[in-house]
């Protein structure tokens, strides 16, 4: 199940970044991102869920990035927030969005922070905020999809087997 929402989440943000612009204001795809999030649930050993964020970060530099290690340490980073998130507020479907949410939040931040330190790029608030907005809705949509097939194939996978499946 994880193996699998991580490859389809790598597939579909390799095709999407092909066909959408990067300076569009509403479709800014982070799918791997999304991804994190849900999958951070089926891990019950906190370093195996951080060694998972590290090789994605690793893999999302790789394919997505010009700086390497940039997003393997942001991603590492950020799963910290998604465990203290995931342990101190209740899964559903609301929380997911608000989730999604604070680590696009963070993600844009950190992003944002090293590009200045490492580039000489200017900083505005405005351009923070485009950037920001035009995460929002392509992975909102993509996060309430990919939250109802984790649901069902979760739930399927359950009673086929007869025990909790969830964790790993």
């Amino acid at each position: 199940m994880i193996i699998i929402n991580i490859l389809i989440s790598f597939f579909l943000q390799s095709i999407l970044t092909n066909f959408i612009s990067l300076n569009t204001k509403f479709l800014n795809p982070l799918f791997v991102l999304s991804s994190l999030i849900l999958i951070c649930p089926y891990f019950k050993n906190n370093y195996k869920y951080y060694i998972t964020a590290l090789l994605m970060g690793f893999s999302y530099d790789a394919l997505f990035s010009a700086l390497p290690f940039q997003n393997a340490f942001v991603f590492v980073l950020l799963s910290y927030i998604i465990r203290f998130l995931y342990k101190n507020f209740r899964e559903n479907f609301l929380s997911i969005h608000i989730f999604q949410f604070i680590i696009i939040f963070f993600y844009r931040v950190f992003d944002y922070l090293l590009l200045i330190m490492i580039e000489d790029y200017d900083f505005t608030i405005n351009n923070f905020n485009k950037i920001l907005l035009s995460s929002f809705l392509l992975n909102m949509i993509y996060i309430t999809v990919l939250y109802f097939i984790m649901k069902y194939i979760t739930k399927i996978l359950e009673k086929k087997f007869k025990k909790n499946i969830k964790k790993i």
